[in-house]
């Protein structure tokens, strides 16, 4: 379930067309922001994301749910662009039940292979390197809707989708 603002709270009806949708959207901005958060980042805000990245290589899958959505949501700050920022905070809602379904489902290999992806991203951020830091993430939203759509499928016994095209890697 989700709340809507106009509607109330709304059941949550997994669709491969929303979530496409949702993960081509974030696909486009959220390795903007992680770029220009690169290009701004200061030692203060890269302390506190190695933090979160540390910590999340031990927590349970519930808190690590909260301190994935902490990281990004540290990371897109720092690219200090309000209305950035909140278009991304908007899709993250939409995705927030997808999400949630990684942890319902728990897959400790997929699970690795996220904890890896965040390394790699933390690593390209604290070399400042814009470029890479936004190919990074995009690679990270792309695996992340690949694996969401295997369970939607395994879900409803269809065989997986593929479901965000590769629209080019994100040029940073």
């Amino acid at each position: 379930m989700r709340q809507d603002a106009h509607r109330g709270v709304v059941v949550f009806e997994p669709s491969l067309v929303e979530l496409r949708e949702t993960f081509e959207i974030r696909q486009a901005l959220e390795p903007l922001a992680t770029t220009l958060a690169a290009e701004a980042m200061t030692d203060d805000v890269l302390a506190a994301l190695q933090q979160f990245v540390e910590e999340m290589r031990t927590a349970e899958p519930s808190r690590y749910y909260e301190l994935n959505r902490m990281l990004h949501r540290r990371i897109y700050a720092a690219a200090k662009r309000d209305r950035l920022v909140g278009l991304i905070e908007q899709m993250r809602q939409v995705a927030a039940s997808y999400l949630a379904m990684t942890v319902r489902q728990y897959d400790p290999a997929y699970r690795e292979r996220v904890q890896a992806e965040h390394e790699e991203i933390l690593g390209a951020l604290a070399e400042r390197d814009g470029g890479r830091a936004g190919h990074l993430m995009h690679e990270h939203l792309r695996h992340g809707s690949e694996h969401i759509a295997k369970l939607l499928s395994s879900d409803a016994g269809k065989p997986p989708p593929k479901i965000a095209a590769d629209a080019g890697s994100h040029r940073g």
